[in-house]
């Protein structure tokens, strides 16, 4: 399940979506769906309440074993601020025991590229470092 958060966020989520739904290592359950799976498990009013206990209780209850929280933060070049710059972070979370698996931070800057290019191009970072995971938990099991 793919969690997101910041004012920049949906532009993280549309390129993560993009390559964990063409991956083959994982069967994800994107944050578009996620209001009809709420609603579907009775989950809308502790949503409401507490983002992560409600989607906690909703992986359980689908059998996913683990939550991808992300967050996208951007500043665009003004007068003052004189070139673009993103902060992006991921983590895999274990449903089970809620331990984090994987971080992964990253903060970029360019003079020649607007907030939104910054976050698709340094998406791919995040992906590789999700998919290292994958690769390893792949393995152990």
């Amino acid at each position: 399940m793919a969690l997101r958060s910041g004012y920049y966020s949906f532009v993280l989520s549309e390129a993560l979506e993009h390559n964990l739904a063409t991956s083959n290592t994982i069967e994800v359950i994107t944050p578009v769906m996620l209001p009809f799976l709420l609603a579907e498990h009775n989950l809308v009013d502790i949503y409401q309440q507490n983002h992560t206990k409600a989607v906690l209780e909703l992986a359980k209850r689908v059998n996913a074993q683990g939550v991808i929280p992300s967050t996208a933060e951007g500043i665009e070049p003004t007068r003052r601020e004189l070139q673009a710059s993103v902060q992006l972070s991921a983590q895999l979370i274990d449903v089970e025991s809620k331990a984090i698996v994987m971080s992964s931070k990253i903060a970029d800057s360019s003079m020649f590229s607007n907030v939104r290019d910054l976050i698709a191009f340094n998406a791919t970072k995040l992906m590789s470092d999700l998919d290292k995971a994958f690769i390893k938990l792949n393995a152990i099991q």
